[in-house]
């Protein structure tokens, strides 16, 4: 026993010296390194260095030059991060030595390189073309799954129901169908309406979205009378494999764990890269039981399937080919006592690239596109037992383009040719089929004779089936005051030719009861734009634009009423086509800012002003919202891993209106809509180096209103994110 007592005193005395000696003689480290910047090799300063284990850090001096001390222990890790630079992280076990660390800067945490202005590649403080970004980083913290979503969150963005049903997006008080969506540089087939839905366009492969305002039919051609929008596709640099589960529900259908509430998403998003080539796959599978009831809609489920792929291939240093693909289906049920109503949806479109480098000075590029659409809706009388298919719609397009780019120091040229053969096919239109064949050729001169003054002049001239040749010319200007200050200004002219439906309608409208006859005497319409901006802009810090738009649209398509006799002899109910009228001026005053408070706090603003009026009433359009702001803050918790956005977008009151098409005027509202204001919150939690927690909660303060909208409330979603590298 007295054996035993004393075996158990000498074990505990043992261990206790081993305790009281690692802790006594640990290792003082002194760890000195250098952290320069990738492409001037010059020291970066105040950058942060940080041992979270042991919560010790620097700050690096004037030379980039920092020191620390600390007692050595295993698995410690050095934490690297300054405003506008990728972080690193670095394993410091036994590392005694002077270290030097290389930082990449990120151009796109303020200083993107764009490229839709002008169609050349171009710092954004450098482009002569006013362009505003959203970089992934935005999409990602917006919680947003569609463009849609994405541009309500934003100031001078609302949404108004269209005459045919639905609801549609304007842009600065501007018809969604004036503004160009592209998808790298390519037009998205397939509209609804004269209008592509952009609720129908994921952002799930995006890596950023670029707008131009104004006129650009220069580079673009019919429908970019008022602007561009340009999706930009996620390039691959890395190897990865992303599985991610999404439910989102209103706060009254929020049911997780139910399978017949809610909205269901799963995305699986694939990417490879080797030197030579790369490719990624996203696809998109989404569900939706949630009985939607309001004066636009009675959908009961809603199901999406949508599928992108991009393929890189380098032949050599100076050859590549990129192919994209799109793939998106989209089903529509309704039910109600008499009939069952289905809606499909079906968009596919292939872009194929081939860009080659000449010389030094000149670059060659062709592009080859195709792209279908359909839209078919199946009724079966319940009554009557009977199914039937109506407004049977489809489009294609198909499109050959040959451009070249010369550049030599100051000095841009670009030239190219577009060839494009559509068909529209359809239940809505007169013979029900419809053809066209556009012509076009382009060229701008993009030159900086001195280094603070730089100048852009374009000329683009289209013709087709039924447009005699079309002139749309540009001049943009940029004046550099001094490092900080820089002053834009452009005049630039645009043409949007009518669509099939709008000169072919011979439609009914069954749910509202009118019918729709088209125009075929309709002139496109043209537009004239003016812009001036005012930037100050730090690098990597901030940046704040003050612009001026201004653009006056001629012969401008709206719906006119008509006689009930234009729509059939015993025709008794409401009878509307289309007709130009004369001048609408669409003016807008816009301020941005962002500002990179520090490596863990940022944020960015947006305030608009609009008044749009057209000039021969003396009256404001339809539906216009004078003045509305946003403002996004983001900050990083990276003790935690954990990150939140928080946004907060407002409406000044105002009078809305409604359109009455047994008139054919917009009623105007006696009682003035009061402020709006709509907060989004959205948050991401790393569990890990492979998973992910993402929850967002929507119109927190649950505005809500039946005529007008916005018709959905406060809803809640949840995401969980597997990647595996």
């Amino acid at each position: 026993m007295f054996f035993m007592t004393s075996l158990r005193k000498l074990i505990s005395i043992i261990f206790s010296c081993i305790l009281i000696s690692n802790i006594f003689c640990l290792e003082t480290i002194k760890l000195n390194g250098k952290v320069i910047d990738k492409n001037t090799k010059e020291g970066i300063v105040n950058v942060n260095i940080y041992i979270p284990e042991i919560k010790v850090g620097a700050i690096t001096n004037n030379d980039g030059v920092f020191s620390i001390t600390f007692e050595q222990r295993n698995n410690l890790t050095l934490l690297i991060s300054h405003i506008g630079y990728a972080k690193q992280s670095i394993i410091i076990n036994d590392m005694k030595n002077d270290i030097t660390i290389v930082l990449e800067e990120i151009f796109y945490k303020m200083d993107d390189v764009v490229i839709t202005g002008t169609r050349t590649e171009k710092k954004l403080s450098d482009s002569p073309i006013l362009t505003e970004v959203i970089n992934k980083d935005e999409i990602i913290n917006s919680g947003t799954y569609t463009l849609g979503e994405l541009l309500e969150l934003r100031s001078g963005v609302s949404t108004v129901s269209a005459v045919s049903g639905g609801s549609i997006v304007n842009l600065m008080g501007m018809d969604s169908k004036y503004i160009l969506v592209l998808k790298d540089g390519q037009p998205i087939v397939g509209k609804f309406d004269s209008r592509i839905s952009l609720n129908q366009i994921s952002l799930q492969s995006i890596k950023k979205v670029e707008i131009i305002k104004g006129a650009n039919s220069s580079l673009y051609g019919s429908e970019a009378m008022g602007g561009v929008i340009n999706l930009i596709s996620d390039e691959t640099t890395s190897e990865s494999l992303n599985l991610s589960y999404q439910y989102d529900a209103e706060t009254k259908h929020f049911q997780p764990f139910k399978l017949n509430e809610g909205n269901r998403k799963i995305e699986l998003f694939l990417s490879k890269f080797k030197q030579k080539f790369s490719y990624n796959i996203a696809t998109q599978m989404q569900y939706s039981n949630i009985e939607e009831k309001n004066i636009h809609s009675d959908l009961n489920t809603i199901s999406n399937i949508g599928f992108d792929s991009n393929f890189k291939w380098s032949l050599n240093n100076n050859q590549n080919i990129k192919i994209n693909q799109s793939f998106f289906l989209k089903k529509d049920h309704s039910s109600s006592t008499a009939e069952r109503t289905s809606i499909t949806l079906t968009r596919n479109l292939i872009n194929i690239n081939y860009r080659k480098k000449i010389t030094p000075k000149w670059k060659f590029e062709s592009v080859v596109r195709g792209g279908t659409y359909s839209r078919n809706k199946d009724i079966y009388n319940k009554m009557d037992e009977i199914s039937k298919s109506d407004d049977v719609t489809k489009e294609n397009e198909y499109e050959l383009e040959f451009s070249s780019i010369y550049q030599k120091k100051n000095i841009i040229i670009n030239l190219g040719s577009e060839l494009v053969s559509s068909q529209y096919q359809g239940y809505r239109i007169y013979s029900g089929e419809r053809n066209r064949l556009s012509k076009s050729i382009y060229s701008q001169l993009d030159i900086q004779p001195y280094d603070n003054w730089n100048f852009v002049l374009g000329i683009r001239l289209d013709n087709n089936t039924y447009l005699n040749t079309q002139y749309s010319p540009r001049l943009a200007i940029m004046h550099t005051l001094n490092y900080r200050w820089k002053l834009r200004a452009l005049w630039s002219k645009g043409f949007r030719m009518p669509t099939s439906q709008e000169l072919f309608f011979d439609w009914y409208h069954s749910e509202v009861g009118y019918k729709v006859i088209g125009n075929p005497g309709l002139k496109p319409e043209i537009s004239e734009s003016a812009a001036a901006g005012l930037e100050y802009y730090h690098p990597n810090i901030y940046r704040v634009a003050l612009t001026y738009y201004s653009t006056i649209f001629n012969n401008m398509i709206t719906d006119e009423p008509m006689e009930n006799s234009f729509c059939g002899e015993n025709w008794s109910y409401g009878c509307l086509s289309y007709k130009n009228i004369n001048k609408v001026q669409y003016t807008g005053l816009e301020m941005q800012g962002s500002f990179n408070m520090s490596n863990d706090w940022k944020t960015s603003w947006n305030i608009n002003y609009i008044k749009n009026i057209d000039l021969l009433t003396k009256k404001n359009l339809p539906n216009t919202q004078p003045l509305s702001s946003n403002i996004n803050f983001t900050h990083n918790l990276n003790m935690f891993a954990f990150q939140y956005n928080i946004q907060l977008k407002w409406i000044a009151p105002y009078y809305p209106t409604e359109y009455n098409p047994n008139s054919g005027d917009y009623i105007l509202s006696k009682k003035k809509r009061s402020s709006q204001y709509f907060l989004n919150y959205s948050s991401t939690w790393d569990i890990n180096a492979s998973l992910k927690i993402k929850t967002g909660i929507k119109n927190i303060f649950n505005q809500q209103h039946n005529t007008y909208g916005p018709f959905i409330g406060r809803a809640y979603n949840i995401k969980v994110e597997y990647m595996v590298k």
